[in-house]
Order: structure tokens, then sequence, then C-alpha cells
């Protein structure tokens, strides 16, 4: 078995300096390939190891944050990550760091591993928390101090959320208390946190109010527009009441489609969806939904990211609340009978 020996040792016994034998041993920077040489042979003689101490990721300042935007082809675009990467530099500016971006999906985060790799950054906001995390399990491995915008279950990591669940079912309550029961379900990414929250939320308000959802009435992937106009058309033909839109993406997409095939809203159909948006509210009529703060969500996970970075105590986990806003879009009154 190899022994250790520190690179301190190895510089005084050929009498070169500790940086000469660290360069020599890595194989960066200026060294001779004489002196290379005789450092690998002297280990070599000795059946030794260098007793290599890794720095933490911390003893490096780069005056940088790196903001994940998590998902698959053009969700860099939606309100919500834009609305992230404001809240984030509008804290962090001040303060003299500079905020970077990296696209990331549930099975590539290359582009966040080569900024840790390369020392980009001093700490990272993941904007979506994912399934699998890769993500997580990379930061965790490298300690790198990092904030999730959403919940996973880790009572170690720190995490920013809003209380999906409550406002997802306080939405769903409000619809089913008026009476209206043919709801379809229009959903994104299952792998998505965020999703399985809203799913869960949704199914509460059916049980509080003994109630049933036919699952026949949920739909998957409908981020995609090709993919809510199929069925949305589908819905209608199967006399639905209303659609209920996991996001404000989905929701575009469904209200494309309604104009599309001539439905009104709320005398034909009724919309709502479980997160506004800037994108929602130039609608009209104006869609009921669950709002959210998300600039304060922002701000609240980069404070509590700069209190890591400075060596402070900080919060494991912070919920923040929601507000059920009921617009002219779910007014059953005005459906046609």
């Amino acid at each position: 078995m190899s022994k250790k020996l520190e690179i301190k040792q190895i510089a005084e016994e050929l009498a070169l300096s500790s940086t000469t034998v660290s360069r020599a041993l890595s194989g960066k920077g200026r060294v001779s390939d004489a002196t290379r040489q005789r450092v690998q042979e002297y280990i070599k003689a000795n059946n030794a190891a260098p007793a290599v101490r890794r720095r933490p990721y911390t003893a490096r300042k780069t005056r940088n944050i790196l903001v994940t935007v998590a998902g698959e082809r053009n969700y860099g675009l939606l309100p919500y990550f834009s609305q992230v990467i404001m809240g984030a530099y509008d804290f962090f500016q001040p303060l003299g760091y500079q905020v970077l971006v990296a696209k990331t999906s549930e099975d590539d985060i290359e582009p966040l591993k080569k900024v840790i790799k390369q020392h980009k950054c001093d700490g990272v906001i993941l904007s979506r928390t994912l399934d699998n995390a890769l993500d997580i399990r990379f930061l965790q491995e490298k300690g790198v101090p990092f904030v999730t915008i959403g919940s996973y279950d880790d009572n170690t990591l720190y995490q920013i959320d809003v209380d999906q669940r409550g406002g997802c079912k306080e939405l769903t309550m409000r619809l089913l208390q008026q009476g209206v029961r043919n709801i379809a379900l229009f959903c994104a990414n299952r792998t998505h946190v965020v999703t399985q929250s809203r799913w869960r939320g949704f199914l509460q308000a059916y049980e509080v109010l003994g109630l049933d959802f036919d699952k026949s009435f949920l739909f998957e992937e409908t981020g995609y527009a090709d993919v809510a106009e199929r069925c949305t058309e589908q819905m209608l033909k199967a006399g639905a009441e209303c659609i209920v839109c996991m996001d404000d993406n989905i929701c575009l997409n469904v209200l494309n489609a309604l104009r599309k095939f001539e439905v009104r809203i709320p005398e034909d159909i009724l919309v709502a969806s479980f997160y506004n948006s800037s994108v929602l509210e130039e609608y009209y009529p104006p869609i009921s939904c669950v709002n959210l703060d998300i600039q304060a969500l922002a701000r609240t996970a980069s404070g509590v990211l700069y209190d890591l970075l400075q060596g402070k105590e900080a919060k494991k986990r912070i919920l923040q609340g929601y507000e059920v806003l009921m617009k002219d879009s779910t007014n059953r009154d005005k459906m046609r009978k």
C-alpha cells in the first residue's frame, strides 16, 4: 500500500519549491520535463503517493452567481424564468455580483457542470426542482453553496417555495363549490416537482368535498402547443365544462386553441390556471388563477444564498404565500345554458 507524503516533504527532499512539485504532479504550469520526471521517479522509488489537499469550493471567490433555467425546448422564454433571473439580479448586482445563466434539462446538466468545474461562480440558484435531481447531487458532491426555488425531499437543502399545493387546492375547491364538475386538467412534465405538488393540491380539493376526479380528463405534456390543441379539441367533444391548466404556458396554448375553434370563454367553457403571469394578465376575459410573487421568491432565495456565502446561518425551508384570483373566465353565471 502506498504511503502518503506531503508535497512540502517531497519538495524538501528534492530541494525544490512546493509550487514546482505541485505543478509537476498536476501537469499544469511551467515545469521542465526533467523536473517532472525527477518528481515522478522519487514517488515511485519511495512507493508513495502525494497527499493532495483539496481546497473547499468556497475558498475561491468570483463575485458571480449562477441561475439555472431547467426545462425542455423553449422553457427559458417563459415569464417565470425571466422573473427569477431579474429577482436574483436586482438582489446581487448592488452587492457587486454578476448573475450568470445556464440552461439545463432533466437529463443534461453539462452547462452547469462546466461552470462549476471551471469555478466561474460562487453559488447557484436552481430555479426549478426535478425528480432525478442530477443538478442537486452534483452540487452536493462538489460542495457548492446552492438554494433551490421549489421543494425537494431532502431536509438538508435550502429550499424556497410557494404553497403550491394549498393554492391549487383552493382554486379547485372554488370551482367545485360553484357546481363545476366536468373538469379537464392539463399538465406539463410530471417529473417537475412543482407539477407534482399542484397535482396533489388538485386531488385534495376533490377529497375534501367527497368527490371523484375522472382521470380520463387528465392530459400530460400540454406545454407543447400541438398537444394542447389536440387535447382541447378532445375535451370539447367530451363535454368538458372547464379546463384547468397547470401553468401559464399551457393556459396560453389552450386559449389559442379555443380561439381557433371559435369557442367562447366563459360562455362555452371555463378556463383557469394554477399559475398567473404577465402573459395571462393581458388576456380578455381575465383568467382565474393562483397568483404568486415570483420576484419576491427569487429575492428570498438570493438572500439565503448570500447568507451562506457570508458564512451565516440560514433557514432551511421558507414557504411563501399565494393569492387565488377568481375572474371572468370562470364566471359560471355567464355560461351558455
